[in-house]
């Protein structure tokens, strides 16, 4: 048996990649922006980004397993 940690299951809640992270948006600077999120859920603090900065350049990865 072997201890494959990418075929666990991650306890996270059911909504956790829903969740916004709204605090990042006080820490971006003045001027304009690229900004690429690794690990960005169902887009939801890019989307949040996009309403205070309509200027930033935005992009998100998120990986997942497609089921055959």
């Amino acid at each position: 048996m072997t201890n494959d940690s990418s075929q666990t299951t991650p306890a996270f809640p059911k909504n956790y990649y829903q969740h916004t992270r709204t605090e990042v948006l006080r820490h971006l600077p003045a001027g304009p922006l690229r900004i690429l999120e690794i690990g960005c859920g169902a887009g939801g603090t890019l989307a949040r980004i996009r309403e205070h900065r309509p200027d930033v350049w935005l992009a998100g990865v998120e990986l997942m397993k497609l089921d055959s």
